[in-house]
C-alpha cells in the first residue's frame, strides 16, 4: 500500500505520506487519527486498484454525465431493491466536479454506487445567488419533495439529524426530480434501476471485502405504496 505512516521525532505524534507521491495527507496528527486516515486512504487505493476509480462511480452506463458536471444528483450505493420495491438512495448536490464531490465523502462505498439521477445545469436562478446557494436550494426542495411523495428521510441515530438518504421508491424519486427541472431548469437525466439486483449479485461474487448497512426504517414505510 503506498500510504505510510511516521511517528514525528520527539513529539506523540504522527504522519501520514504517500510513499509513491510524496503527498502529505497528515502532518501532525495523534495516534488513533492517523492510523484511521491511513486504513481509509489505503482502502480508497485498494479500491482504485480492482475497479479503476475511487469509489467507482457507475458512469459507463450514465453517459449523459461527465465526471466533471455540476448540478443535483441522486445515487443508489449498490445493493438492491428490497422485496417492497424500495431502497435508500442518496441526493446531493455538487457545484463543483462531481468526481471531487464523490472524493470528499465520509462515507465509504466498496462496491461503487449506481447513478440514478443528475439535474445538469439548472439555470433558473432568478434571483441571482451563487452558484453553491442555488444548488442548495434545489436541494432542500428535492428533499422536501422526495418526503411529500411519501419517502422516508433517514435520520443519524449518533447526531440525530436528518440526512441526505432516503428510503424511498424510484416513482417517488422521478416526481420530484421533475418537480425541480420544471421549476429550476437544467437538463435531467436518469437511469433505471431495474438491473441493480442482478448487477448487485455479480459484483459480492469478487474477492474482496463488502459490507451491509441496516438502517432503522419504520413499520409503516415497509409496504406497498
Amino acid at each position: 500500500m503506498p500510504w505510510t505512516i511516521r511517528k514525528l521525532p520527539g513529539k506523540p505524534l504522527y504522519r501520514v505520506r504517500n510513499a509513491e507521491t510524496g503527498r502529505i495527507a497528515a502532518k501532525a496528527a495523534t495516534k488513533e487519527n492517523a492510523l484511521a486516515q491511513l486504513n481509509y486512504l489505503n482502502s480508497l487505493y485498494h479500491n482504485e486498484s480492482l475497479h479503476g476509480g475511487r469509489n467507482a462511480i457507475k458512469l459507463e452506463e450514465f453517459p449523459e454525465v461527465n465526471a466533471t458536471d455540476k448540478g443535483l444528483y441522486c445515487f443508489l450505493a449498490y445493493d438492491k431493491i428490497d422485496k417492497h420495491g424500495q431502497a435508500v438512495f442518496k441526493i446531493g448536490i455538487t457545484s463543483r466536479s462531481f468526481s471531487n464531490r464523490v472524493e470528499g465523502y465520509h462515507t465509504y462505498h466498496p462496491m461503487g454506487v449506481y447513478m440514478v439521477f443528475f439535474l445538469k445545469n439548472p439555470s433558473k436562478n432568478h434571483d441571482q445567488k451563487p452558484v453553491k446557494k442555488f444548488y442548495e436550494e434545489i436541494e432542500q426542495y428535492i428533499f422536501k419533495q422526495v418526503e411529500w411523495y411519501g419517502a422516508y428521510r433517514l435520520v443519524t441515530t449518533t447526531r440525530h439529524r436528518p440526512t441526505e438518504y432516503f428510503y424511498a421508491q424510484k416513482k417517488e424519486l422521478d416526481n420530484a426530480f421533475d418537480d425541480a427541472q420544471k421549476k429550476y431548469g437544467g437538463e435531467l437525466i436518469r437511469n433505471d434501476v431495474k438491473s441493480v439486483n442482478k448487477e448487485a449479485v455479480k459484483l459480492k461474487k469478487q474477492p474482496h471485502y463488502t459490507a451491509e448497512i441496516v438502517y432503522p426504517i419504520p413499520k409503516r414505510y415497509l409496504s406497498s405504496r
